[in-house]
């Protein structure tokens, strides 16, 4: 279900918690071999309890009756800053020692096999503090490879996703805002 924030998102105070940039991120893989991936933590924003007593602001009517969102939807302003917050917070003992992430994606990185295997343990038992859990079957364990922020990393350093690129090239080039808006999609990887 989307719904249109616009109202809310302009009165409401912005969180000013930093998203980190995508080159200190990847910075920060250098030297290391083996990457699992796809710890893509969406459903946390539906695991994040809203604040009690915001729940009426997200109000929205449908033909079924009015409902106040109670866990974090889509669209809200600050949905990147908190979610930011909160598994920064979370990860806090193992950032930048084993793994990096933006917003809901977190990437495990180690120099080797027994190391990442540690690192995998130590991640998903910090998750599993926190009640939040990940699709194991999406996920890609111990790989020499992978795929983060739509490109590509490994041992060497980093590359474009040959397979985002594709996209790309085959897109028509965009006549109107939406087909502009869907370009721009493609080409950020969202």
């Amino acid at each position: 279900m989307c719904i249109d924030f616009t109202g809310l998102n302009k009165i409401t105070v912005h969180d000013k918690f930093p998203i980190p940039h995508p080159d200190e991120l990847l910075s920060r893989l250098h030297g290391t071999k083996f990457f699992s991936t796809s710890l893509d933590l969406r459903q946390y924003f539906h695991q994040t309890r809203i604040r009690e007593g915001d729940e009426e602001k997200t109000a929205f009517v449908t033909r079924y009756g009015s409902f106040e969102w109670l866990v974090m939807p889509f669209g809200l302003c600050n949905a990147p800053s908190i979610s930011m917050r909160l598994i920064t917070d979370m990860l806090r003992p193992l950032l930048n020692k084993c793994v990096v992430m933006f917003i809901d994606d977190v990437l495990v990185f180690s120099r080797t096999p027994e190391e990442h295997i540690e690192h995998i343990n130590q991640v998903l038992s910090l998750l599993r503090e926190h009640q939040l859990y990940v699709k194991v079957s999406k996920c890609a364990w111990l790989r020499t490879e992978a795929k983060f922020l739509g490109l590509v990393v490994d041992e060497k350093g980093v590359r474009p996703n040959h397979e985002k690129m594709q996209g790309l090239t085959e897109f028509a080039p965009p006549t109107d805002r939406t087909s502009l808006h869907q370009f721009l999609e493609l080409g950020l990887g969202n």
